[in-house]
């Protein structure tokens, strides 16, 4: 009768478990107990580690080191042995798990090259090693973008499962498909907003299942420094290093046991005394929601509005649509001493109405309600308001005035009757006016990045013309703060900005001063050739994949007339690596200029209709 059993049939009395624990043991102090990850083996498949950083503590086991590459007829090779980090990212993750687990044993997987980019076979094959060497914890904080390969990872990570390896994934830092993040085989992480390294939460929401540290964190980077620095990559570690003092206190659990003694430790089951679904509100009219003033400098400090009931809590999950006329009575509730006029434009970031105050013609921005229902969402964006806020310079649009609902926020900014996209379109634009614009909003951003604000959506609709003709920088502050990962991770998943994001920002790595430039550059490119290094393509898979394959074009290549001095810096700061790229803002604008000198002539400035100030600009004490 045996051979007639279905496949993998057994006896249950054989299955005996005397060390499996009862669900309500599953405490945080049955969790972690006294563990410091002793005798736990960790995978980080990354960039490679600096072994000889002093965070590190001697954690690294040198010898089991590996690198996975792919060379140019698609072979992946594998040399073992000890390697360095070429970008300081799998530094930076082996950090973190070290700090929380100081005796687990980490090995370095290296598959991203100096630009932190690599070959998706590269990636699965570094997986796959780990897997088949049974490490007790795989820390991944990449993903693979490429449908093509989802299944092979699929496999690799089921294997993985069942071999008893804890894979932790961190989730992209746009909303766009990678993998294997979205696997059931994997945890997921994103960054929550908390200071607190040992505080995470559960997440009921997929695709993520966990939510850690990730925004400004501190974390060792290359020749013994440290950075502070945002990212989904920064969060999953800290979820690997938990899991690494389970599995150290509890050797033997499998992976959906530690999943479930992370669920039990996690903040928000803990204080809820159970699963912490979060609640949803109907969006309702601002009259009946709260109303808070932000630490923002108003436009007169006589306005004041009269706090009404607080809103109603419900957990059903219902959007009202709002009609236009009823989005202009919400302001209109919200900014009662504001003359709300009309609708100028509808953007990524919610629509933008123009106004009055004083006599004063002003831009209002509301935040679309779907972001600003997100509670750490508003938390980053009105953090990141505050200091854009504080800004002064002759190119950056100063911020006025922020207010805040329960349901959504403005922003009060002067109105500027034209752009960038609107002077191009209507006429092409000199060599002079394109470099006085383009050194105007470089000077404007090298004061944002200062004050470590990157601003992640530059585009010609975002570089406003002023009645006094100068070129300003708009929404900084605002567009890195609605990301995923605020002010140094990512980009918005936005058609109207696709044409104008950075490598790594299609990668979902980290972002910096380069991505800016590189933004800047495109720009400039366009404003002197009418085109751009790359085509225009109609998804962002198509562009993963374009600029996965492809270089950009020489400026050269498209307008041969704009002579070499601006062609090359031009190309210099359109580079698909970072490093290739001007070091700063400043930088940029300096050698603009002077590369404008010697191919427009010394009176370049003067020949030109924008207001072109040179200064530097300082934050306002």
């Amino acid at each position: 009768m045996t051979q007639d059993r279905p496949a993998w049939s057994r006896e249950s009395v054989l299955l005996r478990l005397p060390t499996a624990p009862d669900l309500e043991n599953f405490s945080p102090q049955w969790a972690f107990g006294s563990s410091t990850g002793q005798g736990v083996r960790v995978a980080v498949i990354d960039s490679g580690i600096d072994v000889s950083h002093p965070s590190l503590g001697g954690s690294i086991d040198i010898a089991s080191s590996v690198e996975f590459s792919v060379d140019d007829v698609g072979t992946v090779t594998r040399i073992d042995g000890p390697h360095s980090d070429v970008y300081g990212h799998g530094t930076a993750c082996a950090g973190i798990i070290h700090a929380l687990a100081p005796d687990a044993i980490i090995t370095s997987v290296r598959v991203l090259d100096a630009g932190l980019r690599g070959r998706a076979a590269a990636f699965h094959a570094g997986l796959s090693w780990a897997v088949d060497h049974e490490y007790d914890v795989i820390n991944l904080s990449l993903g693979a973008a490429k449908r093509d390969w989802a299944l092979a990872f699929h496999d690799t990570c089921d294997r993985g499962y069942f071999n008893n390896s804890f894979i932790v994934t961190a989730a992209n830092n746009i909303h766009r498909d990678s993998f294997p993040s979205l696997f059931a085989s994997v945890t997921s992480v994103a960054s929550n907003n908390s200071t607190d390294p040992l505080r995470f939460h559960f997440n009921p929401e997929p695709p993520t299942e966990f939510l850690a540290r990730g925004i400004d964190v501190e974390v060792p980077w290359l020749d013994g420094t440290t950075i502070t620095t945002t990212g989904n990559s920064f969060a999953a570690p800290h979820i690997a290093a938990f899991a690494a003092l389970i599995k150290a206190e509890h050797p033997e659990l499998r992976p959906f046991q530690v999943k479930t003694a992370l669920w039990a430790a996690s903040a928000n089951v803990r204080e809820a005394g159970g699963i912490d679904l979060p609640r949803r509100h109907v969006v309702v009219p601002p009259a009946a929601g709260r109303l808070r003033y932000l630490s923002v400098p108003p436009l007169s400090s006589t306005d004041g509005v009269e706090e009404p009931a607080s809103a109603v809590e419900t957990g059903d999950e219902l959007i009202r649509h709002v009609t236009p006329e009823e989005e202009r009575e919400e302001l209109r509730t919200v900014l009662s001493d504001y003359e709300i006029v009309g609708l100028v434009a509808r953007g990524p970031w919610g629509p933008v109405y123009s106004a009055r105050k004083n006599g004063r013609a002003l831009a209002i921005r509301r935040l679309d309600p779907s972001l600003a229902s997100d509670a750490a969402t508003r938390a980053r964006f009105a953090a990141s308001v505050r200091i854009a806020a504080e800004l002064r310079h002759p190119h950056i649009l100063p911020i006025l005035e922020l207010r805040e609902t329960d349901y959504f926020a403005v922003i009060a900014m002067p109105l500027c009757p034209s752009n960038l996209a609107v002077e191009r379109d209507r006429e092409q634009l000199t060599p002079q006016a394109a470099v006085a614009a383009i050194v105007s909003l470089l000077r404007g951003l090298h004061v944002a990045h200062a004050a470590g604000i990157y601003h992640g959506d530059l585009r010609p609709e975002n570089a406003l013309i002023d009645a006094d003709h100068r070129v300003l920088l708009s929404d900084v502050g605002i567009a890195a703060a609605l990301t995923s990962d605020v002010r140094t991770n990512s980009a918005p998943n936005n058609p109207a900005s696709w044409r104008y994001l950075a490598p790594e920002q299609i990668d979902g790595t980290a972002i910096g001063a380069f991505t800016d430039v590189h933004a800047a550059g495109l720009l400039l490119f366009d404003l002197l050739s009418g085109e751009l290094p790359f085509p225009s393509v109609e998804s962002l898979g198509a562009l993963v994949r374009q600029r996965a394959t492809g270089q950009p074009r020489s400026l050269a290549e498209v307008s041969p007339s704009v002579g070499p001095a601006l062609t090359s810096v031009t190309d210099r700061a359109v580079a698909i690596e970072p490093a290739e790229r001007h070091r700063s803002a400043e930088a940029f604008a300096d050698e603009l200029s002077a590369a404008a000198t010697e191919s427009l002539g010394p009176d370049w400035a003067d020949d030109q209709p924008f207001r072109l100030d040179e200064l530097r600009g300082a934050r306002d004490s």
